[in-house]
């Protein structure tokens, strides 16, 4: 019985440590050894926790991120100090770290007040005697923060997300979803969300989508985000990034209930790199439109009983925007039935000058997740892209190219066909001819010559020569000489 006691306390409590005065005897019994090694079952540990995970993440932050200190600088602390036993800094990282570790109720704080390791991420030692804070202690703080506090939380997270670069980034990508984080009880603004079959809140999350770093979390009422609030919302978002980022390529992506015609008009308007892909639903005027592609794609998938996947683009523009915008349909049919989406963007439909917007090392590291996908959304997107390797190490080479950096542009280009070369005109994707001497923009009407004429790969290699040359050779006039001639 004394052993089932102590199995029932440790494993069947909530309380994930083991209390430093609960005591037994060093050893209960032994087991038949094992491969020689003798084996005893004890009890014999002062402090047990199975939060370790937590120092590991209380670590990077204290070195890293410090984003609970952002956080505590934005609220004020209105207690008088000569009493305060709990620093708000404390109560901070004791009540994330409490929420990190799956204990989101401020309840929790008198179950896990004694816990070794939440008090060491906390900024003590497992050993202190004194507790962290209990629960009405934790709910004060909750209820402290004013409307512009918590504005400022929100400027904390952003600045921590902007100090996450060495450098201004060539570009960045806005992801914006929400989700459901279930409640119970008569929380403040809960409601009942038919999808979910829960009373929950929808917090509203943006992350950058290539790095995954978290932008901004913003937790929202149960219900779905209004178009207004979210162009209001990324507005704001935006400005602050421009600030600092002056040339950074911003696109916005999300789910049809984040596109916003204010948005869209507003960074059509700005024209500075603000871009924007995202759903958009359904209605009869789009039907309208497709209608046709989709009874061709009925009609072939009754004819061949093979699935059916086609895409067609159009220029739209709905009675409240100021802008046309291109929406792209994807039409799917197969022995499940028909599937119509529908996306907008601002993105031209000529693939190239979509690449060329976003700069080189864009260019480059689209190519790479569609030659080497490394996560299963690079799959899918690979999976569903044009993906000749002639074709996208052309792009990547002669992006380089244009943007002067021969020695990667002749790695690129070497690895295009000449059959390839042979057969495409540089128009489709030169905005500016680079082999020309005045830079001249290229005549996009004209007949223009074929790479076999300029080859830009003997283009690329002879001026990534003429560089390593000007580099490297030892002899001063072959040096200088090499200099004039890549000039």
């Amino acid at each position: 019985m004394a052993l089932q006691k102590h199995f029932f306390l440790y494993f069947m409590s909530k309380v994930t440590s083991y209390p430093a005065d609960y005591q037994t005897s060093p050893t209960l019994f032994e087991l038949e050894p094992v491969a020689g090694k003798k084996v005893t079952v004890d009890f014999s540990a002062s402090e047990l926790s199975s939060l370790g995970g937590l120092a590991l993440v209380s670590e990077y932050e204290k070195s890293s991120s410090r984003i609970i200190e952002r956080i505590k600088s934005c609220i004020k602390d209105p207690r008088w100090e000569p009493i305060v036993i709990h620093s708000q800094t404390e109560m901070l990282s004791w009540r994330i770290y409490q929420i990190m570790a799956g204990f989101e109720d401020a309840d929790d704080c008198d179950r896990l007040c004694g816990d070794g390791n939440l008090k060491m991420c906390a900024g003590g030692s497992a050993s202190d005697e004194m507790d962290l804070a209990s629960q009405p202690t934790m709910t004060h703080l909750e209820n402290r923060p004013s409307r512009k506090e918590l504005f400022d939380i929100g400027e904390a997270f952003i600045d921590d997300f902007i100090a996450s670069y060495d450098s201004e980034p060539d570009s960045i990508i806005l992801d914006a979803d929400d989700t459901n984080a279930d409640t119970y009880g008569a929380q403040q603004l809960t409601l009942f969300i038919a999808y979910y079959g829960e009373y929950c809140y929808m917090p509203l999350l943006l992350f950058e989508g290539r790095s995954g770093k978290l932008i901004l979390p913003v937790l929202r009422p149960g219900r779905g985000n209004k178009a207004i609030n979210i162009a209001g919302l990324l507005k704001r978002l935006i400005l602050k990034l421009r600030k600092k980022w002056k040339h950074t390529q911003i696109i916005v992506r999300g789910d049809s209930h984040f596109c916003s015609h204010d948005f869209m008009d507003w960074a059509t308007d700005r024209q500075d790199g603000i871009h924007f892909i995202t759903g958009l639903a359904g209605n009869l005027k789009l039907k309208r439109i497709s209608a046709n592609w989709l009874d061709a794609a009925i009609a072939s998938y009754e004819a061949t009983g093979k699935e059916v996947r086609i895409f067609h683009s159009f220029m739209y523009k709905a009675g409240s925007c100021k802008h046309q915008q291109r929406v792209v349909v994807k039409i799917e049919v197969n022995n499940l039935g028909t599937n119509v989406r529908y996306v907008v963007t601002d993105f031209s439909s000529n693939f190239f000058e979509m690449i060329d917007s976003l700069g080189v090392d864009t260019a480059i590291a689209y190519g790479k997740v569609l030659m080497h996908p490394v996560s299963q959304f690079d799959a899918f997107l690979s999976e569903r892209s044009y993906r000749d390797p002639d074709y996208i190490n052309d792009i990547m080479g002669t992006q380089c190219l244009r943007y002067m950096r021969y020695q990667e542009a002749e790695k690129y280009l070497r690895r295009v066909s000449t059959g390839y070369r042979e057969r495409l005109n540089v128009k489709m994707y030169l905005r500016y001819d680079p082999f020309s001497y005045g830079y001249q923009k290229i005549d996009m009407d004209a007949t223009y010559v074929n790479d076999k004429a300029d080859d830009k790969y003997k283009f690329a290699k002879e001026m990534a020569s003429l560089e390593r040359d000007a580099k490297s050779l030892s002899d001063v006039n072959r040096r200088c000489r090499a200099k004039a001639l890549l000039a």
